[in-house]
């Protein structure tokens, strides 16, 4: 593959960018330039371009220049908490970045184009489905909602070849990321009791980083081919039955991890730190929808590893790497 990656410095796009570095031509767009040990070896041997995704010029030229016949957009603002703050920003990123990004791929006859979306975008649900309505709520969940129906837009009314996989909590190493594995991992580095939110138990599932690279890259090499083909003889919109049409969800995969509240998550950390405790404290760090579940698309791939295993590779990371603060951006 001749591959463009956006958001390479994320928690996804660096592991991904690491595997892919050493076999294919990959072209990793960054925004900033983050000095990190670990971004360094990650992106090694990775060509890579600094730009933003909202500067339409700069991501045709990049696609064009290299060559580019494959695309993984992940870049994203993927802080719930920042979008609430700046929505502006938000939907200038989520929603016309990747407008941008798909009309760039458009113009250039793109091969295959695989965007990532969260499973925010089904709402406060149980066990959404792949064919779940799609639903709003803050900005950071519409923006990503207004994302994701932009894709199935372009998907169909241009015929272009364009994968939808939707994934739930990712974590993993990244020394850049303040959500609750890493800031709570971070704590008993410096060996400070992590806190467990009394009154709320937030429920959400969970699925190590590397999984989530191994369904993309197997979502792209048997799914990617199989190009839909709309028929310009179709009948007239008002002679369809529109909302039985609404939700047919082609080429889309939800990627589920393990169910896992709170206060699960922060005593599995613990396991790994005898000498800590937890300290239980009243309320809730921010205002969270209670639950957030999806239902694992059966599309040939099965996630390999368990929430244990996952969180002991993440701390051997972050020790490894000798992190125990959260890096500036």
């Amino acid at each position: 593959m001749r591959v463009l990656i956006t958001g390479a410095t994320g928690l996804l796009g660096s592991h991904i960018c690491r595997r892919l570095k050493d076999t294919d031509f990959v072209v990793a767009m960054v925004r900033d330039a983050l000095p990190s040990r670990w971004l360094g070896e990650a992106l090694q041997n990775c060509v890579g371009v600094r730009g933003d995704v909202r500067d339409f010029p700069f991501v045709r030229r990049v696609i064009s220049e290299y060559q580019v016949d494959t695309v993984i957009h992940l870049a994203a603002l993927a802080s719930v908490k920042i979008a609430n703050i700046d929505p502006m920003t938000a939907y200038e990123v989520n929603v016309m970045g990747t407008v941008n990004i798909l009309e760039a791929c458009r113009q250039l006859n793109i091969k295959r184009i695989l965007m990532l979306e969260t499973d925010k975008v089904y709402g406060q649900v149980m066990e959404a489905t792949a064919t779940s309505p799609i639903l709003y709520a803050g900005p950071y969940e519409t923006s990503k909602s207004c994302s994701f129906l932009i894709g199935e837009s372009y998907r169909d009314f241009y015929n272009m070849n364009i994968l939808l996989p939707v994934t739930t909590n990712m974590y993993g190493f990244d020394e850049f990321n303040d959500r609750i594995v890493p800031n709570v991992i971070r704590q008993c580095l410096r060996n400070e009791r992590p806190y467990i939110y009394k009154e709320k138990n937030i429920v959400r599932q969970y699925i190590y980083v590397e999984d989530v690279v191994d369904a993309l890259l197997y979502i792209l090499n048997r799914y990617a081919s199989e190009v839909r083909i709309i028929h310009h003889n179709t009948p007239p919109l008002e002679s369809l039955e529109y909302p039985a049409n609404l939700y047919k969800r082609n080429n889309v995969f939800n990627i589920a991890g393990e169910t896992k509240t709170q206060e699960q998550v922060v005593l599995e950390i613990l396991e790994h730190f005898p000498d800590l405790t937890p300290h239980y404290i009243e309320g809730e760090r921010t205002k969270e929808v209670a639950y957030e579940t999806i239902k694992m698309t059966d599309f040939g791939y099965v996630p390999k590893t368990s929430f244990a295993d996952g969180i002991k590779r993440t701390i051997e990371l972050f020790k490894k790497y000798e992190v125990r603060e959260v890096q500036a951006l």
